[in-house]
């Protein structure tokens, strides 16, 4: 376990690192820059917070908050779960905003869209992550992900069959996103808050095996610590190696000759069927995901998108999906942000342009109050 101000100084130096990242491409300029932090109140998310919020004393940023209520678990734990978060932002002074989703509302979502209410969770909430992160013109989004929540998420896709770019682990940054304390460990972030006296709170469902990733955590993971005590380092180990595949194999995505689309139907790449379908099947999928990371990178002009809406909701290209494009078995995929199609002569990856694009349930609240949201309300606090 490591002490409290080496804790600090890990979630420092990531951060810093992150920051620089993106200062280096241009994507903010300004002087002081905004550190959006997604904060559940669980310890994880309230140790990330009270690390960031002490870089204020070295380097000149700001902090706010956002807290997504999913509207799934007992309204009283709820409701304690946003007192404390406007508890610790109030002693930290950052500002907070609070979503509140209705009860059912994920539900309905993970009916319609048949996808689990660990996903459709998942999905509105970075949809909210990424209004508010549009809203306070933040440079960096902080997410708590642990070294341990790397080891589950990496069990987790390997039983879903990812390719290289899943099993490669989960990055420091990808895009805005960061992740402070992927390094560090759950027994460190605990013994952080036990050193700070800081209080947190415990989610109910995480006890809930009817979720995956529960099941993961409770029974396979005791499991593997019971019967194959060195899988943590061999799985770790793997997540290295396959980085590096999905890095070679990335780089050869890279290399074809992918050209700028901008057509009635959007903006955007495009590659001749022809290169495309001399490359090796593998080479084919890692070069399609090439191409989304590309583009989303750099999101279209603002004029482009609906001015009430940060854009329709992204969907994680599943390799499943990808391959079935790469062999011909579908023309087209819908990512939510994206399309893939393939043409006769091209494989098209492009954002539609406005009126050629679902506007789905997205929402960006410039100020407090209820909405009319997925069949519902949704309430967004101050």
């Amino acid at each position: 376990m490591i002490e409290k101000e080496n804790f600090e100084a890990e979630v420092h130096s990531h951060i810093k690192a992150c920051l620089g990242s993106v200062l280096q491409r241009g994507e903010i300029d300004s002087p002081g820059p905004v550190l959006l932090v997604a904060l559940s109140g669980g310890a994880d998310s309230t140790a990330l917070l009270s690390a960031a919020a002490s870089l204020r004393r070295f380097y000149p940023v700001s902090i706010r908050v956002i807290h997504v209520d999913h509207g799934i678990r007992p309204a009283a734990e709820r409701a304690l779960d946003r007192q404390g978060v406007r508890t610790l932002c109030r002693s930290l002074g950052v500002g907070l905003r609070i979503a509140t989703i209705p009860p059912g509302c994920i539900e309905a979502i993970g009916r319609e869209e048949k996808i689990g209410i660990e996903a459709a969770a998942r999905k509105v909430r970075h949809r909210i992550f990424r209004s508010e992160f549009r809203r306070v013109g933040a440079a960096l989004l902080l997410v708590g992900h642990t070294a341990d929540d790397e080891l589950e998420t990496l069990l987790w896709r390997l039983l879903r069959g990812a390719g290289p770019r899943g099993l490669g682990g989960l990055p420091v940054q990808r895009g805005f996103l960061c992740r402070p304390l992927i390094g560090v460990s759950r027994q460190d972030v605990l013994a952080y808050l036990a050193e700070t006296g800081l209080s947190y709170r415990t989610d109910s469902t995480n006890a809930d095996t009817a979720y995956l990733r529960n099941r993961i955590r409770l029974r396979l993971i005791p499991l593997l610590n019971r019967e194959f005590p060195f899988w943590r380092s061999g799985l770790l180990g793997l997540g290295q190696t396959q980085r590096k595949v999905a890095d070679f194999l990335g780089s050869l995505g890279e290399r074809q000759n992918w050209r700028p689309l901008e057509s009635a139907v959007g903006r955007g790449l495009s590659l001749s069927t022809e290169e495309f379908d001399a490359l090796f099947p593998i080479v084919r999928e890692e070069t399609l995901f090439y191409a989304i990371d590309r583009l989303r990178s750099h999101p279209p002009p603002k004029e482009n998108w609906n001015v009430d809406s940060p854009g329709p909701p992204v969907k994680e290209p599943r390799r499943a999906a990808i391959r079935t494009l790469c062999e011909g078995r579908v023309s087209a995929l819908d990512l939510g942000d994206l399309r893939i199609d393939r043409r006769e002569n091209a494989i098209r990856i492009y954002y539609p342009l406005l009126e050629d694009r679902e506007r789905g349930w997205s929402f960006q609240a410039q100020k407090s109050g209820s909405f009319p949201w997925a069949g519902g309300m949704l309430v967004v606090e101050p």
